[in-house]
């Protein structure tokens, strides 16, 4: 079971710590607590204590860490290589006629979010392409086609944290800019 783990945010835009829980410790002697569970928080992912931090929002830990061994939360955003849909070449001629996508590595931002079951990377890179690859005959062939490519948290840890939603707003009007 992954830890339960949240970083705090204050103001919207500051990170001022963390907290977890930690499950308790009974004593088989008495009956009671050693150490009861409950929520501990520090400043710096380090050092642990009991006394609370002030904060008005959180995101909680995914469970999972990057190429560089960085924790991953929710409102993290990760530097992403992928094999991106460019657009598609026709070989052949007549009943021999056949479309292959032609594909290039970009390297872009994707900012980690809950979908309601997995996490899931939205990035700011996209798939162009026709979907005349897919399409048994012209009526069935849909327009071009540009699709934000959303990457599973599988990929996660191939990925590099570069910061996050709050102290790094900027890296995401980067992005929408481009778009």
């Amino acid at each position: 079971m992954r830890e339960l783990k949240f970083r705090l945010i204050r103001d919207g835009k500051h990170i001022q710590g963390y907290e977890k829980w930690v499950d308790g410790v009974p004593n088989k002697d008495t009956g009671y607590w050693a150490t009861p569970p409950q929520w501990i928080y520090s400043r710096d992912n380090v050092l642990w204590s009991n006394p609370e931090i002030f904060h008005d929002s959180k995101d909680q830990f995914t469970g999972l860490s990057d190429r560089n061994g960085a924790e991953i939360y929710e409102g993290s955003i990760l530097k992403i290589e992928y094999n991106v849909r460019i657009g598609t070449s026709a070989r052949g001629r007549g009943a021999n006629a056949a479309t292959y996508p032609i594909n290039e590595i970009q390297t872009g931002h994707a900012t980690v979010k809950w979908d309601g079951y997995s996490y899931v990377g939205e990035s700011n890179l996209y798939d162009d392409y026709d979907s005349y690859f897919w399409a048994k005959s012209s009526k069935d062939r849909p327009e071009h086609r540009h699709e934000q490519i959303i990457i599973k948290s599988t990929s996660f840890s191939n990925g590099e944290v570069i910061g996050n939603i709050h102290e790094n707003p900027e890296l995401l009007e980067r992005d929408n800019a481009k778009t």
